[in-house]
Parts: C-alpha cells; sequence; structure tokens
C-alpha cells in the first residue's frame, strides 16, 4: 500500500474530547460530569494558534514501535504577501536532531530527508507535509522558523496507524505552543474509566530550564511538589502518574508549573513550550494549558502544609556512672 492511499482513511477532524465517548461504550454519567468539567476547565484557553516568526511543537513521533506506527502531520500557512521558505528542525526527546522523511501529505513526493528540511511556502497559501512513519520509533519535538520579519502560523498532528495495512486508530492534534515561564492545567487519573493526562514540555533555549511543579487535589489541598529539569534544546513527555507516583487510582486536581531559577525563585523566561493530552482507551485528545503570570500565587485552603515536628536530643556526656554515697 503507497503512502497516497493512506490521507485518504483519515478523517482529519482536530477537536477537544469527542473522542473520549467513542471508546468501548459510553462512560458512566459520574465520569461524564468529571470528564465535562474537565473539558470545561481546559477551554479556558482556545486551541487558537497566531503567526510567528517560529512556531514549536511540544510533541512529534514517527516510526513503528510494538506494532503500532505513528505518523506526524505538519501544517504551515504563509501570512506574508511573498513566498517563503521555513526551516523544520525535528529534535529527539535527548536534544539530538531527529531524523526524518518529509512528505506532501496524500503523496509520494518526499520534501526532504533529515532533522533539518527547509519547505517552501507560497505567499498567503499553506503546506501540508507528514513523516514518513517507518523504521524504529522516534519522539521528541519539532521547530518551525520563518526568515527574520517574517511570520508563519502551524498545527500538527501525529496518526497511529496499524503498519500491515495503514489503517488509522488515532489523531492527535498538537497545536503550537508559546513559550511560557508559568501555567496550569486540569489532571485526571481513573483507572477504572481507563482516563489518563500526559504533558509533553520542549525546551528550546541553549541552556538547563529548571521548573517546579504543584500538584493540587480536586479539594485544592497541596498534594504534592518536586523540580523538574529540562536540558539544553531536551523533550519530556510522561503521565501524571509518572511524574507523582503517588497519585492514587482515581485522581482529579490541577497542576501548576513554574519555571524558577537556580534557587527557585520564579523566573521570566520563554523557553519551556507545554502541551496536554487527555486519553481514554486508546483515544486520545489534545487540550490546551493555562498560560498565567510567573508570579500568580498557588493557594492552598489552610496555608501550605504543616511540616512535621522534629525532635533530635544529644546528651553529654554520653554515660553516666552509678552514683556512690555523697561525703
Amino acid at each position: 500500500m503507497t503512502r497516497r492511499s493512506v490521507p485518504a482513511a483519515m478523517p482529519w477532524v482536530l477537536s477537544l474530547g469527542v473522542a473520549l465517548t467513542l471508546a468501548e461504550g459510553e462512560p458512566s454519567a459520574p465520569h461524564q460530569q468529571k470528564i465535562g468539567a474537565l473539558t470545561e476547565l481546559a477551554g479556558q484557553v482556545q486551541f487558537i494558534t497566531g503567526a510567528s516568526n517560529e512556531v514549536v511543537f511540544p510533541q512529534v513521533a514517527d516510526g513503528v514501535d510494538e506494532g503500532i506506527g505513528i505518523t506526524t502531520a505538519i501544517f504551515l500557512t504563509n501570512t506574508e504577501e511573498d513566498e517563503l521558505v521555513a526551516t523544520l528542525r525535528f529534535r529527539r526527546s535527548d536534544g539530538l536532531g531527529m531524523v526524518v522523511d518529509l512528505y506532501r501529505l496524500g503523496t509520494d513526493e518526499m520534501v526532504g530527508s533529515g532533522d533539518s528540511i527547509s519547505v517552501t511556502i507560497p505567499a498567503s497559501q499553506s503546506v501540508f507535509l507528514e513523516t514518513g512513519g517507518s523504521g524504529n520509533l522516534s519522539v521528541g519535538w519539532a521547530s518551525v522558523s520563518a526568515p527574520s520579519g517574517k511570520r508563519i502560523g502551524g498545527v500538527a498532528a501525529y496518526s497511529l496507524f496499524d503498519p500491515d495495512n495503514r489503517r488509522i486508530s488515532a489523531i492527535v492534534g498538537v497545536g503550537a505552543s508559546p513559550g511560557t515561564p508559568a501555567f496550569s492545567l486540569p489532571v485526571v487519573r481513573d483507572t477504572a474509566a481507563r482516563t489518563r493526562t500526559a504533558l509533553a514540555l520542549a525546551n528550546s533555549s541553549g541552556g538547563p530550564a529548571r521548573l517546579r511543579a504543584y500538584l493540587l487535589d480536586s479539594e485544592g489541598e497541596h498534594n504534592s511538589s518536586k523540580p523538574l529539569t529540562l536540558g539544553p534544546g531536551r523533550h519530556r513527555a510522561l503521565y501524571v502518574d509518572e511524574f507523582f507516583p503517588g497519585v492514587g487510582p482515581q485522581f482529579y486536581g490541577t497542576l501548576h508549573f513554574r519555571r524558577v531559577d537556580d534557587d527557585g525563585e520564579p523566573l521570566e523566561a520563554l523557553d519551556v513550550h507545554p502541551i496536554a493530552l487527555l486519553q481514554s482507551g486508546h483515544l486520545f485528545s489534545s487540550i490546551p494549558v493555562t498560560s498565567v503570570p510567573i508570579a500568580t500565587p498557588i493557594h492552598f485552603p489552610g496555608g501550605e502544609p504543616t511540616p512535621r515536628p522534629a525532635a533530635r536530643i544529644s546528651v553529654s556526656p554520653t554515660s553516666i556512672e552509678r552514683a556512690g554515697k555523697r561525703p
């Protein structure tokens, strides 16, 4: 089966949460209410991308692993009055270049191969590109840059398919993500409903990016906090219960991230690009994160957890002789 016949089977519909009710029957009424509240909260930031000199996609994948194939499609729009040449750069999670074969969507025409590929976009038009989806699976992130003073827009989507017949089983839209020093997102883990939230982060800078994560439960109580460091050009994708192993089988809450300096103080830096994914069974949907000012406080009802009292007692000398008669 040629690449040309693959897109014909793809329902290229990118939406928020609608796939959740298609996975192995309807969720229970309580689960529907919780999922509805989750998507409503996620909708605080609309899935709308803006034109800029560079766009970053925090999650891309290409190749085959354990009988599942994945391709990433990237759609780019030239908002200028003249044609421009955009440069696509692909990086693996370890920050090194990710080599891909890039085709024009729906054809066997190869645009280029490598970790840096240039493509011409006519004035006021769009181009539709897709990775080949062959070889061992590679995951990471991608950036697209326009010439100085020019602006482009873009969106990506990766597709899961059967390598034997190229039949598509799922499509996940991944919008361009602007860098932000602080963001929040609703998170869920429900093993009964087979629903989980995952997060992908990309560091577009040439230096390490340090973050602090705060996890609150559905009552707003402080649940856990931990640091995360992304090396230069690196990418991290993981489920919330992998990042916080103490999360129970049913958890609904909020995850807050803050960019910090070496001393743990808030830092205004625009080099961390986040995107969130919601999984239900074998289906996925991307959900936007909410960017907030770096100085926005995180409120815990009753304040921060009270530290457990601890005391250390020492005695000198370490031994006492048996007392004798007083003179």
